[in-house]
C-alpha cells in the first residue's frame, strides 16, 4: 500500500509547472524511501533528478540532493559521510537562506549528534533549529525530528511527563503530513528508552513497577507490528534486539538468546557496532542464567577486550553491570566485585552528564529562563 505521504508528494510534483518545483518534490519522496530503507528506490529518484541538470540552476536543488545523500549514508551506517553530505547542504542552503532546508538539516544532525554521544554538538543543532523557527516560524517550522530528539534527551534523563509532551508533538508534525516512516522513527526510538530507563533501573537496585515489563513488551509488539504495516526495512537488527531486551526483563532468557544469536551479529554493518559489546555481555548473561556459560572468565575477558572509546559511558554502566552479574553467577567473586566498582564509576559519570544534559535542553527549550 502506497504512502498517503507519497501519494501527496506525488499530486503535487505532477501538476506542478516549475521543472524545479519538481525536482524538489522528487527529492523528498526520495529522502521518504532512505529513510524507509528503500535505497535503491532512493538512489534512482537522485541520479534521474541529476540527469535533469537542474542543479545548475538551483542552489536549493544542490542542497537537497545533499541532504537525502546524507540520509543515504545514515540509513547505510556511515555517519561520518552523513554529517559530511549535510555540513555541505547546509552551506549551500544558508548562502541562499532556504531555511526550510536548513530547518530539516538542523534536524537530522542533532539526532545523528544524539545517537553518536556528541551531546554539545546535538545542542547546538537544537538550538540553531529553534532559533530558524524563531526567525521564520513558517518556513522554518520545528520538524518532527527535531520535537523527536528533544523528547528522546528529556526521556533518556527520566523526565517522563515532559518528554511526552514532546513526543506529541513530533507524532502531530509527521501525521500533519503523513509520514508514516517518521512515526514508526518515533514509536521505536520510544520504546528503546522506555526499555533502557527499566533496564538501567533494575542493574542500578533501583524499585520498578511490577507491571513495567508488560507495558514494554506490548510496546516493543506495537514497534513490530507498526515497522511491518509500514514496510520499513531500515536498521532491521535493532526492533529484533529490542525484543530481546524486553525478554531478558521477563527473565525470558532463551527467546532472548534466540534473538541475540541472529542479530547481535548485525549491528556493526549498521553502523551501531558501539553496542556490539553489549549485546555480547547480554548474551553471556543469558547463557549464565541458563547455565549454558563454559569458559566463563575467557568469554568475559574477550568481552572487556572488545571494548573502545565509541562505547558511550551509559553502556558502560550497563555492560560493566552486566559483566558483575555473569561473573557473580559463575562463582567468580573478584572479578565480579571490580566489575561492580567500574559499573558505578560509569553511572556515577552517566548521572553527571543527565545533569549537564537537562541544563542544555532547557537552555534551548526555555532560552529565557
Amino acid at each position: 500500500m502506497k504512502s498517503r505521504y507519497v501519494a501527496s508528494l506525488e499530486v503535487r510534483r505532477d501538476s506542478s509547472s516549475s521543472p524545479i518545483d519538481a525536482a524538489l518534490l522528487d527529492l523528498e519522496i526520495a529522502g521518504y524511501l532512505a529513510r524507509k530503507g528503500m535505497t535503491q528506490d532512493a538512489e534512482a529518484i537522485i541520479k534521474r533528478v541529476r540527469s535533469q541538470e537542474l542543479p545548475c540552476a538551483s542552489s536549493k536543488v544542490v542542497a537537497t540532493l545533499n541532504l537525502v545523500e546524507g540520509l543515504l549514508c545514515h540509513i547505510a551506517g556511515l555517519d561520518a559521510d552523513a554529517l559530511l553530505k549535510w555540513r555541505r547542504a547546509a552551506a549551500i542552503a544558508s548562502a541562499d537562506e532556504c531555511i526550510d532546508v536548513l530547518a530539516i538539516i538542523a534536524g537530522w544532525t542533532a539526532f545523528l549528534h544524539y545517537t553518536n554521544g556528541r551531546f554539545e554538538s546535538m545542542i547546538d543543532e537544537l538550538r540553531n533549529a529553534f532559533e530558524l523557527h524563531r526567525m521564520n516560524p513558517a518556513v522554518g517550522a520545528l520538524t518532527s525530528r527535531s520535537r523527536m530528539v528533544v523528547a528522546l534527551v528529556l526521556h533518556t534523563c527520566r523526565k517522563t511527563q515532559e518528554a511526552l509532551h514532546w513526543y506529541k508533538d513530533a507524532r502531530g508534525a509527521a501525521l500533519s503530513v503523513g509520514d508514516d516512516v517518521e512515526i514508526a522513527a518515533l514509536v521505536h526510538n520510544m520504546a528503546w528508552i522506555r526499555v533502557y530507563n527499566h533496564r538501567n533501573a533494575l542493574l542500578r537496585g533501583e524499585a520498578v513497577a511490577s507491571l513495567e515489563a508488560d507495558i514494554s513488551r506490548v510496546s516493543s509488539e506495537a514497534v513490530q507490528s507498526y515497522e511491518e504495516l509500514v514496510g520499513l526495512a531500515s536498521f532491521p537488527a535493532m526492533t529484533p534486539l529490542l525484543r530481546a531486551q524486553n525478554f531478558m526483563l521477563s527473565e525470558d532468557f532463551s527467546s532472548a538468546l534466540s534473538i541475540l544469536d541472529e542479530h547481535a551479529k548485525n549491528v556493526r554493518s549498521q553502523g551501531l557496532g558501539r553496542l556490539e559489546p553489549n549485546f555480547n555481555a547480554d548474551r553471556t548473561y543469558c547463557l549464565a542464567r541458563l547455565g549454558k556459560l563454559d569458559n566463563a572468565a575467557e568469554a568475559i575477558e574477550s568481552i572487556t577486550r572488545s571494548i573502545d572509546e565509541s562505547v558511550h559511558v551509559d553502556d558502560l554502566a550497563v555492560l560493566y553491570s552486566r559483566l558483575r552479574d555473569s561473573a557473580r553467577l559463575m562463582g567468580l567473586a573478584a572479578l565480579s566485585s571490580s566489575f561492580n566498582d567500574a559499573a558505578w564509576r560509569n553511572w556515577q559519570a552517566f548521572d553527571e552528564l543527565i545533569s549537564k544534559l537537562l541544563g542544555g535542553i532547557n537552555s534551548v527549550v526555555h532560552p529565557d529562563r
